[in-house]
């Protein structure tokens, strides 16, 4: 079992061939003696025994609702749109334009 540290500087525990440990992290030194020496040297320092218990964050509460619509099978649908016969009066809506296009010399 090792002893467990906090790392306060980058390192490279295995040597340039190893992985760099970043500041912050978790380090578990092999032996006492190796725990010792990053202790000295200022890369760690001993982490504490129990982590506190982070507290878990609350969820927002519901402030909708939903109720289900079902249609009536007897009942026909209700259009929302009513169609007209275009008259004088009432021209059908076109979405584009017409024009005649000539070529000019």
């Amino acid at each position: 079992m090792g002893v467990k540290m906090i790392v306060l500087k980058a390192f490279r525990p295995g040597g340039s061939g190893s992985a760099e440990v970043r500041p912050g992290s978790l380090f578990v030194a092999s032996t006492e003696a190796q725990a010792k020496l990053w202790r000295a040297i200022g890369f760690c320092e001993d982490a504490p025994e129990e982590p506190e218990p982070q507290p878990r964050p609350e969820l927002p509460k519901r402030t909708y609702t939903y109720a289900r619509k079902v249609m009536d099978p007897d009942k026909p649908a209700e259009s929302v749109l009513e169609k007209t016969e275009p008259t004088s009066d009432n021209p059908p809506k076109r979405k584009y334009q017409r024009r005649d296009l000539k070529a000019e010399d």
